[in-house]
């Protein structure tokens, strides 16, 4: 493949129309394309570029026109600037056009960047092999595709599916440690810009009121998760006033409206917002105003319900064992009352009411029925040899 030498060639009007002709059967399927397409000929220079190409081209980097691209070798467009990162993005790019003009092979590249705007893009480029009727390799086509929010939404998953993998590995609620680690580590990931998250746990367990809420916290740059003492008086109330509403509420500056009062507990944080789940609240907070974005809004909605589910499954988990415990107890409470000389009737009817208090929600009633059934054999092999 013949190297660039960063002068626009002069193609005359007869070449160009050869060079057309080569490329008919192709040129106005991709030219119609809503992808944004570039066609070289099989030397790697631009032939034409389609009008999704030109649009994609202002809406990254500038506005351009066809004749700023026909005739250049499209390797003079590798590269922004004279860095070591470029560099290697142009030698990798070189490497896919040889694959795909001098080996005819399809081929993928993709490449990270810094738009106009300087927000960080990835394009993704497939290159397709163009041949002639008598399959001599004519060309390529160059098709260029933003994936940069694909991406970014298969971020968000992996982030969301490791938290709720940490929490579905908890066996009790008191275990935060690993889950708060997990919700930092993805919030990281997904760029909320927090500088500290915290769960506020409203303890449902205790009947008596007030009712306690615990905090569990850690900073963004932090290893360990610290546990704060309950929390108490007007900081408790807001807590589970926000938990009892459901609602999202962001503060977004607190210089300017503290409507509880909280800047003087919250030091140099400036933002805060508490998003409600099941049993209490998720919170982040900024030493910036109006940090938190709509993006991140969701984001943390998502973690919220991700809480739910798994703080509802503790809650099944807690009652399961209770139930397993109580009927524990009550086959050995049977066992032991139980009098070899009674009739088996009168004891097979015990049994079977006590087998009808089983919940199938929180204890499953052939669990308890095989406790239950063990002591009933128990009973009568200790009959049988008496």
């Amino acid at each position: 493949m013949p190297q660039p030498n960063s002068q626009k060639l002069d193609i005359a009007p007869t070449q160009e129309l050869i060079l057309h002709r080569q490329l008919t059967r192709y040129v106005d399927a991709f030219m119609q394309s809503p992808i944004a397409t570039t066609l070289i000929d099989e030397r790697g220079l631009i032939v034409d570029v389609n009008e999704a190409f030109l649009a994609m081209a202002r809406k990254y980097v500038a506005d351009i026109r066809r004749e700023d691209r026909i005739g250049l070798h499209v390797l003079d467009f590798a590269a922004d600037a004279d860095s070591e990162r470029e560099t290697e993005h142009r030698r990798t790019f070189a490497s896919f056009l040889n694959r795909l003009l001098d080996l005819r092979q399809r081929g993928l590249f993709t490449r990270e960047t810094t738009d106009k705007n300087g927000q960080q893009i990835r394009v993704e480029v497939r290159g397709i092999p163009l041949f002639d009727a008598e399959n001599k390799l004519v060309g390529a086509a160059l098709l260029r595709e933003d994936i940069t929010e694909e991406l970014r939404q298969q971020r968000r998953q992996a982030a969301i599916a490791a938290v709720r993998h940490t929490i579905w590995q908890m066996r009790d609620s008191d275990q935060f440690d690993y889950l708060l680690v997990a919700v930092r580590d993805a919030l990281r990931t997904l760029s909320v810009p927090f500088v500290y998250c915290s769960v506020n746990v409203v303890d449902d367990r205790v009947s008596t009121h007030p009712q306690k809420v615990r905090a569990f916290g850690l900073r963004i740059d932090a290893e360990e998760v610290y546990p704060t003492p309950p929390i108490q008086g007007r900081a408790r109330q807001v807590i589970i006033d926000i938990w009892q509403s459901g609602k999202v509420v962001y503060r977004k500056d607190l210089d300017q409206s503290d409507p509880y009062d909280e800047k003087k507990w919250l030091g140099d944080m400036c933002c805060v917002l508490d998003m409600p789940f099941s049993h209490g609240t998720l919170a982040v907070s900024s030493a910036q105003p109006n940090a938190f974005s709509a993006e991140d809004i969701d984001i943390l909605r998502e973690i919220a319900e991700v809480f739910s589910e798994g703080f509802q499954r503790l809650q099944d988990l807690r009652e399961s064992e209770r139930q397993a415990r109580r009927f524990s107890g009550l086959a050995d409470a049977i066992a032991t009352v139980a009098n070899p000389g009674e009739d088996d009737d009168i004891f097979d009817l015990v049994v079977h009411h006590a087998a009808q208090l089983t919940d199938s929600e929180c204890a499953p009633r052939s669990t308890v029925e095989s406790v239950l059934l063990e002591q009933s054999l128990h009973r009568r092999f200790v009959i049988y040899i008496a």
